[in-house]
């Protein structure tokens, strides 16, 4: 069932009298289920993989959905497929929406889907603002939070952004949205006890994948790379307050990146940034030439070189390990290294 895309350890890694013990386990992984449709085994054989390790996992474990659950506008029929593809495991589901929720006004049937999910609703205004006279309404449902895991003291943090509220009906939530993100990450309140922090949101600052090149929507080889830059603000703080690795999905293949800052410049104390669009949906085009984006480390791994599967990301007190797990396939897996980070030090 599972393939492993990632496996060897860096060979620099350290020698250790006694292993450290891993505290946690993250698996991650974007753009899910399209039903009725193609993406519905693929989606289901991805949730199949996400639940046999958490049965076999012996640590805490959180499932980051990231964005663009359920194909193609996040109604509530579509919600409702993709709870049956990714099943078993609602109680340690953390998704943030992707911008086919919010093709439905305000990603309002996400909202809904989740009413019980309190990390999607950590930060929504206790009342609807419907604005002056009822004019320039606000959604009180914002989809961003934040949780210390796998203890109350951490070690580690992971943050969930909405990167839909940079769209201008948006602004004042994103605004919003920053100084909060700013405020959870000063150091005062990270209280000395957060050793790692780990963001996460739908699109990618950096893709060499189809959305990561000019006219994406009509793909050739030699189409330029896109100079849009979602959520560079964030990505910046982020490295700012010493973040360690940025999740995102968006384009439909997998990709890593070395550690680099918010322009794409690599930085021993950067982030390392990946992006898993490999939840299930069809998978975009890998046929890009070179230069690839940013620090990528061997381009997207997408409808050729590449299939769906889920991030897994092993957890210690000061650094991670990581490996992609692809549903079963005739494709070959693909070997990419290092696997193991140190976190950057939060400041």
């Amino acid at each position: 069932m599972i393939g492993t895309m990632l496996s060897a350890l860096s060979d620099v890694s350290p020698t250790w009298s006694q292993e450290p013990e891993k505290i946690g386990m993250l698996l991650a992984a974007g753009d899910i289920s399209w039903c009725p449709g193609e993406g519905w085994t693929r989606a289901k054989a991805t949730g199949e993989i996400i639940l046999d390790v958490i049965k076999q996992a012996k640590v805490p474990v959180r499932v980051l959905a990231l964005g663009d659950l359920a194909y193609k506008h996040g109604e509530k029929g579509q919600l409702e497929c993709f709870a049956k593809n990714w099943a078993g495991f609602d109680d340690v589901l953390v998704p943030i929406p992707g911008n086919h929720e919010y093709d439905t006004k305000d990603a309002a049937p996400f909202f809904s889907h989740f009413k019980d999910n309190a990390f999607v609703h950590q930060n929504d205004d206790p009342e609807r603002n419907e604005g002056h006279k009822g004019e320039n309404p606000r959604w009180d449902k914002k989809g961003y939070f934040s949780l210390d895991f796998p203890r109350q003291d951490g070690p580690w943090l992971i943050v969930g952004l909405n990167d839909n509220f940079q769209e201008p009906p948006y602004e004042q939530d994103m605004a919003t949205q920053m100084k909060w993100m700013d405020k959870r990450l000063d150091s005062s309140a990270l209280g000395g006890k957060t050793r790692c922090i780990l963001a996460f949101w739908h699109a990618p600052l950096f893709s060499s994948g189809q959305h990561g090149h000019e006219g994406y929507s009509h793909p050739k080889p030699d189409a330029p790379l896109s100079d849009e830059r979602s959520m560079q603000v964030a990505f910046r703080a982020l490295n700012e307050h010493g973040a360690s690795i940025v999740l995102s999905g968006h384009d439909h293949d997998y990709e890593q990146f070395a550690p680099h800052d918010a322009d794409g410049k690599p930085a021993a104390d950067g982030i390392r940034s990946f992006v898993v669009g490999t939840g299930g949906s069809r998978l975009t085009k890998d046929f890009y030439k070179k230069p690839f984006a940013a620090t990528s480390e061997g381009g997207p791994f997408g409808n050729v070189r590449g299939n769906q599967g889920v991030l897994k990301i092993d957890l210690y007190e000061d650094y991670y390990t990581w490996e992609f797990l692809q549903i079963a396939s005739e494709k070959k897996d693909i070997q990419l290294g290092p696997a193991r980070q140190n976190c950057n030090k939060p400041r």
